[in-house]
């Protein structure tokens, strides 16, 4: 019988990671241990069912109680980390999306510079292509994702006023877009360039790209299409395409990865190649019809025009912005240096769920029967006095003692009052919690219905071996 319940264990459990809260120490281990002891001297002397079931209800009861420790103490560590830590964030993401690149040191509002922006791109050279009948050479691999190296910095109509550094505000009047290039509508059965060899050149930024092909007898414009459109994709040269379909006709549509202007008001060209320069291909499909030219971004910062040619560029060392829409008429979006509480929100909804496993499990279990409704009311005792306060920051308590957690209301509480009063609140009720969890982790014997035999004697108490062999047979990182 005991085999099966180390299987359950070991399934069930033992593959957890160890975490920090863990019992590790010797002075805890100790701890640990005169706890027991202390249990075993005050304990009745009592026989307990060795059922299958309820070896595992111990277990289950012992393991979620551990689990809840360790989400709560985590959730401690999380709340200090979050006082020392800030993030910027906005109050329209749909328009402005903002990440903070660096929180690893406290962010000086006094010395960021708004006029410092950078535009974040990726260089991409590296071309290895197979395809039948299409063959792809490189003449020169210079950064091909911003044709122009100034283009990196914003320019602007005024000095922007740096005391804001905590506080932006953008309005978008309208995005940076990339160059489109919309080849000819040719007919699907036809084909309108002879067969045999072929090329052109791409160019892009700096870079300079021949492409060859073959037009077979079985080809047609759509699958000559089809093939270009795949190479297109495949050679990583700074450019997407795809296909166009209009009944009977088609067309390749070609998008610059990158967007903005540069010197020229065309980020990539397609022309006839150096080495086949009377070759009509292009002209024949029509590559080199630009159906949208590239334009830059123009948005307001902090009232002070700005223009740039990405949608995401950073802010000094330590701001990131993404335009991802244009903004209402005089309607800006507000960017604010506010605390980090992804971490606590998380850490809050980790122990509420471990919370209310535990609650589920001393709801559903049949074996517990009368002794585990012992655990429910000192479960609903303990957090009982502190529903008042939870409630004030998000967490609510149903009435069958479960809990629910409002992250908005927590987010609104903690900025628009003291953070430190949000998280003092919660910081009770956790060590509350985690002196209940660590209370059930020594002895879930306790809500298991057992026999009594006799009395501890109340003059002379003495530690019972058998019940503390009970206890230290659940060993905290594992059983075997």
């Amino acid at each position: 019988m005991i085999g099966s319940v180390y299987d359950y264990y070991l399934t069930t459990y033992a593959s957890r990671p160890a975490t920090k809260s863990d019992t590790h120490k010797k002075s805890e281990l100790r701890s640990v241990y005169n706890n027991i002891v202390k249990i075993s001297k005050k304990s009745p002397l009592y026989k307990v069912s060795v059922s299958e079931n309820i070896q595992k209800f111990a277990i289950d009861l012992k393991e979620n109680a551990r689990t809840l420790s360790t989400d709560a103490n985590n959730l401690f560590e999380k709340s200090l980390e979050s006082e020392k830590s800030q993030k910027y964030v906005s109050d329209n993401e749909d328009v402005v999306q903002v990440k903070t690149l660096d929180t690893s040191n406290d962010i000086n509002t006094n010395d960021t510079n708004a006029n410092d922006i950078n535009i974040n791109n990726t260089n991409t050279n590296d071309i290895n292509i197979n395809d039948t009948n299409i063959d792809l050479t490189v003449s020169s691999n210079a950064d091909i994702t911003n044709p122009d190296p100034d283009s990196d910095n914003i320019s602007d109509t005024k000095s922007v006023n740096t005391a804001f550094a905590s506080h932006y505000n953008i309005e978008v009047l309208n995005l940076a877009t990339p160059q489109i290039n919309t080849s000819d509508y040719l007919n699907n059965d036809d084909l309108d360039i002879p067969k045999g060899a072929h090329s052109f050149e791409v160019n892009v930024g700096d870079s300079a790209y021949e492409f060859r092909f073959n037009a077979t007898k079985d080809d047609t414009n759509k699958t000559v299409l089809e093939k270009l459109s795949r190479l297109i994709n495949r050679s990583n040269i700074g450019l997407t395409s795809k296909m166009l379909y209009s009944g009977n006709n088609s067309a390749l549509e070609i998008t610059s990865n990158a967007t903005g202007l540069g010197f020229t008001p065309e980020i990539f060209s397609i022309a006839p190649g150096e080495n086949s320069p009377y070759d009509k291909v292009v002209s024949k499909l029509g590559l080199n019809n630009v159906s949208s030219y590239p334009t830059n971004a123009n948005f307001l910062l902090n009232g002070m025009e700005k223009t740039t040619s990405s949608n995401t560029f950073t802010i000094g060392k330590s701001l990131e912005i993404t335009l991802n829409g244009i903004s209402k008429k005089g309607q800006a979006t507000s960017i604010s240096l506010n605390d980090d509480l992804d971490s606590v929100i998380s850490s809050i909804n980790d122990m509420i769920s471990s919370y209310n496993n535990l609650l589920d499990l001393s709801n559903n279990s049949n074996e517990g029967s009368d002794d585990a409704a012992i655990l429910n009311k000192e479960i609903h005792k303990t957090t009982r006095q502190y529903a008042s306060n939870l409630e004030n920051i998000g967490i609510t308590i149903n009435e069958n003692g479960k809990m629910t957690f409002d992250e908005a209301l927590f987010i609104q509480t903690a900025n628009e009052d003291d953070l430190d009063k949000s998280l003092a609140s919660l910081n009770s009720f956790r060590q509350a919690i985690v002196s209940r969890a660590d209370d059930i982790s020594i002895n879930p014997m306790k809500y298991v219905d057992k026999v009594m035999i006799s009395y501890p004697n109340p003059i002379h108490s003495f530690a019972n071996p058998y019940m503390t062999s009970i206890y230290t047979g659940m060993m905290f990182n594992g059983y075997i």
